[in-house]
Formats: C-alpha cells, sequence, structure tokens
C-alpha cells in the first residue's frame, strides 16, 4: 500500500486533484498501513491476550508486536490530523466559487483539527468538563458529517450508487454520535437513566453499516469493465481478449484475497463465537446482534471494493477511504476514530473516478 502511495501519479487523487509530488497520497497511504497496524497489533492483538501464553518466546513476541502496535497508533494519530489538514488545503484551492455547504464542512472540519490538539491539552490542565467536551466535539463532528454527505446525496450530478453509499456512511456516524451525544447530555443534565432511542439508534446503525457495506460495493466494487464479449478494438476482424478479463491475475486477487479474510473470519467465529463478539465490540463497536452471515457477507463484499480499488490507478484514494472507516469503527470513541471518519467521507465525496476507465 505504501508503495503504491510513492509511486502514485497524478490520477491517484483524482477526487482532490493532489499533484504526484505533493503530501497528500503519501499521507493517506501511511495513514491507512499505520491505521490498519494498530488495529490488528494493538486494539486486536492486546485483547487476545488471556489465550496467550505468558512465558518464553511467545511472550517476548506478542510484547513486540504490541509495542510495534503503540508506535502505529500514536504515528497514526499524528497522520490523520496532517492527512486532514493536507486535504482540507487541497479542497480549499480548487474551490471556485463560495458553495455554503461545503463552507460549513470545511469550518466543522478546521475545528475538529484545532479541536483535536488543543482538547488533550486542556484535559491536561483539569479545565472544563470532558462530557460538555465531548458533546461539543460530538455535535461539531454531526455538522460537518451533515455538510459533507447530504449535499453529495442531493447531487444530480453523481451516480446513484455513489449517492445511496456516502448517505448510509453519513447515517452510520450520525446514529453513533446520537447514542454517545444522548448519555453526554444526559449526564451534563444530570437526568439519570437511560437516554430516548438511545440502544436503538444505536442498533440502527449497526444495521446500517451492514446495508452501507453492500452499498459501497455497487458504488465502487462492481466496476463496469470489458467481459469477454467486449470489442475493444472496434470490431471482430481487431478484437483481443481484454486485459481485464474475468480470469486474470487483477480479478483472481480481487476474489481471493476477501474469500481468503472471510473463511478467516468464519474460522474465528466457529471456534469461538462469544469471544468473536467481544472482540468485535471491542475494535469495531459491533455487537454481532445480527444473524452473523450477513456480517460475513458484507465484509467480502467490503474487502472485495477494497481490493478492487487499490487495483486501479485511480482508486487509490477511496481504498484508502474505505480503509480509514474500518480502522475508525462504528462506534467513535477516539478523537483519533473521528478524524478517521471525516477524512474518509471527504474523500468519499470527492471522488471523481469512473468506473469506465481501465489502468
Amino acid at each position: 500500500m505504501t508503495t503504491r502511495a510513492l509511486t502514485a501519479r497524478r490520477d491517484v487523487l483524482s477526487g482532490l486533484s493532489a499533484p504526484a509530488e505533493g503530501l497528500l497520497p503519501y499521507a493517506l497511504g501511511f495513514l491507512a498501513a499505520a491505521g490498519m497496524a494498530e488495529l490488528l497489533l494493538l486494539r486486536t492483538l492486546s485483547r487476545v491476550a488471556v489465550h496467550i501464553p505468558k512465558e518464553g518466546l511467545v511472550l517476548s513476541v506478542y510484547r513486540a508486536l504490541t509495542g510495534v502496535g503503540s508506535f502505529a497508533f500514536n504515528l497514526a494519530t499524528i497522520l490523520a490530523v496532517v492527512a486532514l489538514a493536507l486535504a482540507l488545503l487541497q479542497l480549499a484551492r480548487q474551490q471556485h466559487r463560495a458553495d455554503p455547504w461545503q463552507i460549513v464542512g470545511a469550518g466543522a472540519l478546521a475545528l475538529l483539527l484545532a479541536w483535536s490538539v488543543l482538547l488533550p491539552l486542556l484535559r491536561s490542565t483539569g479545565e472544563g468538563s470532558d462530557e460538555a467536551a465531548k458533546l461539543a466535539f460530538g455535535l461539531v463532528f454531526s455538522v460537518a458529517v451533515v455538510a459533507l454527505a447530504l449535499p453529495h446525496f442531493l447531487s444530480r450530478r453523481k451516480p446513484l450508487a455513489r449517492r445511496a453509499a456516502v448517505a448510509l456512511v453519513g447515517a452510520v456516524a450520525l446514529c453513533a454520535q446520537y447514542y454517545t451525544l444522548s448519555y453526554a447530555a444526559s449526564g451534563l443534565l444530570g437526568t439519570g437513566g437511560p437516554p430516548p432511542l438511545a440502544s436503538e439508534f444505536l442498533a440502527l446503525g449497526e444495521v446500517l453499516v451492514v446495508a452501507s457495506a453492500g452499498a459501497i460495493f455497487a458504488a465502487w466494487g462492481a466496476t463496469r469493465r470489458p467481459g469477454f464479449l467486449a470489442w475493444p478494438h472496434g470490431g471482430r476482424r481487431g478484437w483481443k481478449a481484454p486485459a481485464t478479463g474475468l480470469l486474470n491475475s487483477p480479478n483472481r486477487l480481487g476474489l481471493a484475497v476477501p474469500t481468503a479474510l472471510s473463511l478467516l473470519l468464519l474460522a474465528s467465529y466457529l471456534t469461538n463465537g462469544s469471544t468473536s463478539a467481544i472482540l468485535s465490540l471491542w475494535t469495531e463497536g459491533l455487537t454481532l446482534y445480527l444473524p452473523f452471515p450477513v456480517y460475513l457477507a458484507a465484509f467480502w463484499l467490503y474487502a472485495s471494493t477494497v481490493v478492487a480499488r487499490f487495483q486501479r490507478r485511480d482508486g487509490f484514494a477511496v481504498g484508502c477511504a474505505l480503509l480509514l472507516l474500518f480502522v475508525g469503527g462504528y462506534a467513535l470513541e477516539l478523537t483519533y476514530q473521528h478524524l478517521l471518519a471525516a477524512l474518509a467521507l471527504l474523500v468519499l465525496t470527492q471522488d471523481r473516478s469512473t468506473d469506465t476507465k481501465t489502468d
């Protein structure tokens, strides 16, 4: 992934129009790599420590890997700020007219950036209330989500599949935010008891997570490429087997990688379903209350889309954005996770790659 970021051409970030020598492609690539490393080596591996022997070589390897995961988390936290700042600068440079929605969205994202730097400083000095800060930060994040997703969904110039996918991604974020913000507001008001419809919105959001995987596959995974019956050279006389046929290496890779990952997920669930559910809740914020095959199918579609995007020169930005959404998870608890979700949504709404373009 990082190698592709370093060798990306001008059309790698077609939506954000970043030049190849710019910093944004590097920041996105390294952020996605660091985020996946911390997800696997810190959030996941550290939470299965109870099943790991506490002695000998195994313990030494475990400590080394979690140490790498901790470093990756710190690196990803910094890169999230840098990448979002670069994306906002790039967006401001290419804005030709004052769009009220973009102004509101960019302003909210800029405020999130400033907040992500100032909030730890305020907490270290003991200033302010954690619940008040959480409520204010979540409200600004929600404004950014609406300002990015709603105009994209309403725009008739965008493909319907991509409009629907972005709308579902935004709805997922808002459902999770309602749960968090309602509890923060209840804490500030001292009302006691669970907030109204908090659990219902959280459960609805998990359904939308599964639905969004299918929508994302329809928008960016099921690309229209020449098939075996295509005539790419203008007729039977000049016909050649297309380079993007069903049985070529890239397409085999696009089938093999998500299938292998899905089988690994299935084996983990069949081995110990309760542990898998707890691990899913701790890492992704999903309770797995729906039938497990639904999650398995959604995971396969999502992984297939990520692979499909990285197979295209103009799909690098969206591939990174989808990885960032996965790393951020559903229940956004940390400032870092909010920044990942915001950056991913910004990239998805600015994507201008085409399904008919081949590499």
